[in-house]
């Protein structure tokens, strides 16, 4: 299982320490056991092999999720006169500059490696795309609902693969109906409270 759908359980965790004023109700947070499990279990890999250092790069990687969200939430709750997108520009600009210092590190000649500029415009225009649209969710909801978002993308994305390409496992079908159930009784859950 993907240790990757952990997500929801490092950003709960995370949020205990780090933003004590966002409460998640005890069934809300049992509601992530079927999330996390049925997310893992769809982007279960044949023959895939887990090793120590790739687990804690992994849950290196939950944690700077997790983080992200969590940050940002504490940003807005500091200054409340930046508004949602004006923080999102800024992180932008940062991000391109930390990638043109990159870029001139590594030197141009790597770009000459890329065979395919026009799917790199295209994969770059959709994840900053993807990018714009979490952050307007991110801005709306919770640090845990946020992540229980993100988890459900993968279950979405293997069972988008399974339409396209054909071959998902029994295990991937049925990780996406438990996620997805988890889901739904997050959500119920998250309404009532």
């Amino acid at each position: 299982m993907t240790v990757r759908a952990a997500e929801p359980v490092a950003t709960w965790l995370l949020g205990l320490l780090l933003l004590p004023n966002e409460k998640t109700s005890m069934n809300a947070v049992f509601c992530l056991i079927p999330i996390v499990l049925g997310a893992g279990l769809s982007a279960v890999a044949p023959g895939s092999n887990m090793t120590t250092s790739g687990f804690c790069l992994v849950m290196l990687c939950n944690v700077c999720f997790s983080l992200r969200t969590i940050v940002t939430k504490l940003l807005k709750s500091w200054n409340q006169d930046v508004d949602n997108y004006s923080l999102f520009l800024q992180l932008c600009i940062l991000g391109s500059v930390w990638q043109g210092i990159i870029l001139v590190t590594t030197g141009v000649e790597s770009l000459k490696q890329i065979v395919n500029i026009p799917i790199l415009l295209v994969n770059g225009l959709t994840f900053y795309l993807y990018l714009q649209l979490s952050w307007v969710v991110m801005s709306r909801v919770g640090a845990v609902t946020h992540s229980v978002c993100n988890s459900l993308r993968r279950p979405v994305i293997c069972a988008a693969g399974w339409f396209v390409f054909g071959g998902m496992t029994s295990e991937g079908v049925a990780g996406a109906l438990i996620a997805t159930a988890g889901t739904l009784l997050y959500a119920r859950e998250k309404r009532r409270t």
